[in-house]
């Protein structure tokens, strides 16, 4: 997952993946009920700052879906969102997408300045940690993140979009795979797990990195027969 995809001007999700027009349409979509499940759980909870962060950031991800619907054809979004969860190659691009948008702001949440969809940055992350935990006689891939919480908005936006990605992988992407992918679609069940509980955990950013690049992406794409962009 190198390099950023430019969609319409803008660097929307860094795996290269080839990206659908109804797969960001989902993307956002599923953005906006993450935030707002958000803004719901802390207005009630009486915790009027996070409930206002959360609320402007499902503004402005619903501004960014207006803008997107303008420039396209679509007269039925509702049409568009219901159909894409029933189509396995749109759905996993979704999950792809917000594993993508969870590492950003886990990152984000800790004040990584590294990008951490970035592949390469991961190999050098690593490195640096084992180095670290090398001295100190710890493995790194077990660790809680050393990096002080900055941005706790970011982290519970991390924190529920797992959620929005366990759900709809156990509701819908699951019985969508091909017969033959079983193994492949038990070991991603397990992996998506296993990024839920680094992330409530506060793990390491590098290991939540090697659960994306190495495991999520690829069995996302083996599985579901996802393109790549071609460069």
């Amino acid at each position: 997952s190198p390099y950023p995809i430019l969609y319409q001007n803008h660097p929307v999700y860094a795996h290269n993946f080839s990206i659908t027009d109804v797969s960001a349409f989902l993307t956002l979509i599923e953005q906006i009920k993450a935030e707002t499940e958000l803004v719901n759980a802390y207005f009630l909870a009486s915790n009027s700052i996070s409930a206002i962060e959360h609320a402007k950031n499902a503004a402005n991800l619903t501004n960014g879906l207006n803008d997107k619907l303008r420039q396209s054809t679509v007269a039925d979004i509702t049409q568009v969102y219901n159909n894409g969860l029933y189509n396995s190659t749109t759905l996993a691009l979704v999950v792809a997408n917000l594993v993508d948008e969870i590492l950003r702001n886990y990152g984000s949440a800790y004040g990584i300045t590294y990008d951490l969809t970035n592949m390469s940055n991961m190999m050098m992350a690593m490195m640096l940690n084992n180095n670290n935990s090398s001295s100190s006689g710890h493995s790194s891939m077990s660790e809680k993140n050393n990096a002080a919480l900055v941005n706790i908005y970011n982290y519970q936006t991390a924190q529920v979009l797992s959620n929005v990605v366990n759900r709809l992988f156990n509701d819908k992407l699951s019985a969508q795979a091909p017969v033959n992918e079983k193994v492949t679609i038990d070991n991603l069940e397990q992996s998506i797990k296993d990024l839920k509980y680094a992330i409530d955990n506060k793990i390491r950013a590098e290991y939540l990195m090697e659960i994306v690049h190495m495991k999520i992406h690829p069995m996302l794409q083996s599985a579901y027969d996802l393109k790549l962009v071609v460069r």
